[in-house]
């Protein structure tokens, strides 16, 4: 009996709410309609989004520039280091410090006003400088011109070699790795290959 007297309340011409309260209601609903249309239409949207690439791009290509880098690196290396006299088959890991570094060419522009007055004392003085990233076109993605680029530092180089456990092959290989890369002696470990 005390749900029909509520529902005929609710239904009846004064209502359950006074004019203020349903005022405050309905915008609180609006709200929360509101609310949750926006909750699903971010979630539809994500859905559709294609990422455009952006630097995040160029740290990719950076990275696959570094590893086919050290991929080119250590094929090379160990082609020269199973030549040597006693070693037979050789595999070589290159660890680098850092990646590689570019130096852009910047298009550098200065614009410089001055104003005298009438006695030939300087006024104002303005100086605008732009120093932009050249970018060229090239099959219709834009790329900066490098100027120049710094390789990676080694920051370790690991052989495993046949042969390696003899002392004389051991110092040939530690020598040639020296020579060739530019690596300190402490930086190159030589272990014997089964």
């Amino acid at each position: 009996m005390a749900e029909n007297s509520i529902i005929k309340k609710i239904f009846s011409s004064e209502g359950m709410f006074n004019e203020a309260q349903l005022k405050i209601f309905r915008y609180l609903l609006v709200l929360v309609l509101v609310g949750v249309l926006i909750f699903i239409m971010g979630d539809f949207s994500r859905e559709n989004i294609v990422e455009e690439p952006t630097n995040d791009l160029a740290e990719v290509k950076e990275k696959d520039y570094n590893s086919d880098y050290k991929t080119k690196l250590e094929t090379k290396l160990s082609s020269l280091l199973t030549q040597i006299e006693g070693t037979g088959e050789v595999s070589v890991d290159i660890t680098f410090d850092t990646s590689s570094e570019y130096i852009y060419v910047r298009n550098e522009e200065k614009n410089t006003n001055e104003t005298r007055n009438e006695t030939g004392d300087l006024e104002s003085f303005q100086k605008d400088f732009s120093n932009d990233v050249v970018v060229l076109k090239k099959q219709n993605k834009d790329e900066a011109l490098v100027k120049k680029e710094i390789k990676p530092k080694i920051r370790g180089v690991l052989i495993v070699a046949q042969g390696a456990d003899e002392i004389k092959v051991k110092s040939r290989l530690l020598e040639a790795v020296q020579v060739g890369l530019g690596v300190e002696a402490h930086k190159i470990a030589i272990l014997p290959k089964d």
